[in-house]
């Protein structure tokens, strides 16, 4: 038997906590609840996310709920896992003669009491945590534990809350809430307890934003970093931390030595890990903004290169692993399962793979693995998988940069990266990136002597590319390099340099030379069976003969090269048909054809997620719009040229101006320019989403308008003034309020309208008040 008293009066023993606690309602909120369906839950995250603070907290709120009290036991200096028992019996205030084992006394105690136990960093500890936490709650039916650990304890019954960095604010300053940010918000707190006159301002607002995403948000980084502002203005502390480590090693006098610096927490989780998960964990640290599993198995090796055959942990079971120890984040995407660790944790494992002889080697599986992905979606692509490759490679994006900064290393790998770069090629316009698609081949063509296929195929694209952007003179002297180069190929390869020849008298207005140089290519594609580069020829060979008026031998041309991409499923080369048959309808004065074409034409590409394309579709529409819908007209100018903003390539210019200054003409002398301007205004304002719903006729703007305003009627005061043209000091002498009142009400419009400029809230408001709202 125990003969154990408890501490007289004692209602808990939650540590006092000496600064604010700021943010986390959905994660307090999400623990009241599990604690209602469960008796163990567990939060579990990275060292330095604040799963302590959130648990003191959460106990702090739940302490009328259990009638004698929420105790606190922290087990980071315990080695021992024999002690545990003891050491939570002595944070529950026993004391007296103790004449059974440690387990039995604190049964005996608690198995008519109704209390919470927060049992804080179990990671070290894991087994022994989890029996105790086991064995109590079978015993006690009064107890509910909160437990905080880098992994989950594993048992029956448990709740896995995983808490993840606070939210930090878009990069987008103006629409983010910045002042209302968790991470601001904690910055800009723990700043003044070192610096009592900072505050937030317009001048730094931006600046703090990038420094919490910079740190990732980690509430650790975020109060190592706001400390440094007694000695550095907050624009010095983020040129200080491209190297994390070295400025978020100040010491914090007073935390466990585990927290005292970011270096200290990481080290304290890498410690944790066992030899397979710290070496995965390294060779995971090649990727850029995660992986998904068939590229960790690819890149990952346990032991030597010779030594692959010896036994060594499934890979996926090393995975599993990490993301329990909250090293590896799990992201689901669709169908598909993508890993990430953040930046910090992944520098970790860099710095350690970089001191070994390893690091050459894993870059070059990730750049053989990344290739080779490439290399697959080439093989697949014409056909009804082309969404699904986007969407893989869109995500894979940043991997096939590190994957060409390999190849630009070493000149022995420099021909790999040039077939990359021409895999890639449609989608460089697709995800709307030209511009560096063109910068990768023109650094990998200049270090790349080699007369090769590749380099063939890389003069193909970085034509293509060079002419979309409007600069010929380049595309002169690539085709220059191509048509030498393809003296050494049989066809269809040469082929593709005809093809680019063609596409450049096109943008030049030769239209007869084009259509001569495409008629050529597609004669060579068609013998070689290439149904591709088919396709796209006769898309090119309609584009031809409309621009040279010739809207019937446009069509004809769309007609075969839909016979060739329906039965295939495909849809890149099948939406840009459409939009060519639907300019060539709308040219014949049948506008109702030409809508039903575009539409499909915008369905596919939105499918696809092709920002180029969709911008041309919604370009067209608007023409189609103006004599029967000129209000319709203007919206699509204002929702095409938002998105030109973002999506700049100059192949509109010489192509299709003269159609676009005319439609555009008519359309203001119909509307008046004030009537323009107002749904010109709206159609800036509209999301991208809501632009496509509203170019399908999905939404009508009477139904987006008539949605019930999110402002105050205080902000719709000032939303009315933006309008006019007010700057903040004027409103604020106009209003009769402070300066920062409403600068603070202009952001809160921005962030609750989810625009990104005053010229926005302009244009909503010119169109609500057209439509009397």
């Amino acid at each position: 038997m125990t003969r154990s008293v408890r501490l007289r009066g004692a209602v808990g023993s939650l540590p006092a906590e000496l600064t604010s606690f700021i943010g986390r309602r959905r994660e307090l909120s999400e623990v009241r609840r599990l604690l209602s369906v469960s008796r163990l839950v567990t939060l579990t995250g990275l060292g330095g996310v604040g799963k302590t603070r959130l648990a003191v907290q959460s106990g702090a709120a739940l302490r009328r709920t259990f009638a004698d009290g929420v105790w606190f036991v922290d087990l980071a200096a315990l080695g021992d896992p024999q002690v545990l028992a003891h050491i939570v019996s002595s944070s529950l205030g026993l004391r007296g003669q103790v004449t059974t084992t440690g387990m039995d006394a604190l049964v005996d105690h608690l198995r008519s009491r109704n209390l919470l136990l927060v049992l804080d960093n179990c990671e070290h500890l894991l087994a022994a945590c989890a029996a105790l936490a086991e064995e109590l709650l079978r015993a006690c039916p009064g107890l509910s534990i909160l437990a905080t650990s880098r992994e989950a304890l594993g048992i029956r019954g448990e709740k896995v809350l995983p808490v993840p960095p606070l939210p930090v604010p878009d990069e987008d300053v103006a629409a983010a809430g910045v002042s209302q940010n968790e991470a601001v918000r904690l910055f800009c707190d723990r700043a003044s307890a070192v610096l009592p006159d900072f505050a937030l301002t317009t001048d730094n607002r931006a600046t703090v934003a990038a420094l919490c995403r910079r740190v990732e948000g980690i509430p650790l980084a975020v109060e190592l970093a706001a400390t440094w502002v007694r000695v550095l203005s907050p624009t010095q502390i983020l040129e200080q931390l491209t190297d994390r480590y070295r400025i978020l090693n100040t010491l914090r006098r007073g935390s466990p030595e585990r927290h005292r610096t970011l270096r200290a927490c990481i080290e304290w989780t890498h410690g944790l890990c066992t030899s397979a998960e710290q070496k995965l964990w390294a060779q995971a640290a090649v990727f850029r903004e995660g992986f998904e599993p068939d590229a960790i198995d690819a890149v990952y090796l346990a032991g030597p290169e010779h030594d692959r055959d010896s036994p060594h942990p499934p890979v996926i079971d090393i995975v599993a692993s990490l993301v329990d120890k909250s090293i590896l984040i799990r992201d689901e995407r669709g169908t598909r399962v993508r890993y990430r660790m953040l930046e910090t944790i992944r520098q970790h494992g860099q710095e350690r793979i970089q001191q070994t002889e390893d690091w050459t080697a894993v870059r070059r599986r990730h750049r053989d693995f990344y290739a080779d992905l490439l290399a697959r979606a080439e093989a697949d692509w014409f056909g009804s998988r082309q969404a699904e490759w986007i969407s893989r490679l869109r995500d894979e994006y940043a991997n096939l940069r590190a994957a060409l900064e390999f190849c630009l290393s070493r000149p022995s790998e420099v021909d790999i990266g040039l077939r990359i770069v021409a895999d890639v090629h449609e989608k460089w316009s697709i995800w709307g990136l030209v511009s560096e698609g063109r910068q990768w081949l023109d650094r990998l063509l200049a270090v790349s002597p080699k007369r090769s296929r590749a380099r063939l195929r890389a003069l193909h694209s970085g034509i293509w590319l060079a002419i979309m952007q409007g600069d010929r003179d380049r595309a002169a002297v690539l085709l220059d390099q191509g048509r030498d180069l393809a003296r050494d190929f049989e066809e269809p390869a040469a082929a593709l340099i005809r093809q680019m020849s063609g596409y450049d008298a096109m943008f030049a207005g030769d239209f007869a030379r084009a259509i001569d140089a495409y008629a050529n290519a597609l004669a060579a594609f068609r013998a070689a069976g290439d149904l591709r580069f088919q396709a796209e020829t006769l898309d090119l060979l309609a584009l031809s003969h409309f621009l040279a008026g010739d809207a019937e031998r446009a069509l004809a041309y769309c007609a075969d090269g839909f016979a060739i991409t329906q039965p295939a499923q495909e849809s890149w080369s099948r939406s840009r048909g459409l939009w060519i048959a639907g300019m060539a309808r709308w040219r014949q004065g049948a506008s109702r054809d030409a809508n039903r074409l575009e539409g499909e034409s915008l369905r596919l590409r939105s499918e696809l997620d092709d920002q180029f394309g969709i911008t041309m579709c919604l370009e067209t529409l608007a023409w189609i719009a103006v004599d029967d819908d000129p209000r319709r007209a203007a919206t699509l100018f204002g929702v095409a040229a938002r998105r030109s903003e973002v999506i700049f390539i100059a192949a509109i210019t010489p192509f299709l101006s003269a159609f676009h200054d005319d439609c555009e003409t008519r359309t203001r002398h119909a509307l008046g320019n004030e009537g323009f301007q107002a749904a010109f205004g709206h159609g800036m304002s509209l999301t991208a989403s809501a632009a496509v719903r509203y170019a399908r006729y999905e939404e009508s703007p009477a139904e987006q308008t008539s949605k019930p305003t999110p402002l105050t009627r205080r902000e719709g005061e000032v939303a009315a003034l933006v309008a006019q043209g007010m700057t903040n000091k004027e409103i604020a002498k106009k209003l009769f309020v402070a300066q920062r009142t409403a600068e603070s009400h202009v952001e809160n419009i921005l962030t609750k309208m989810g625009f990104t400029s005053r010229t926005q809230i302009a244009g909503w408001m010119a169109e609500t008040q057209s439509t009397g709202r």
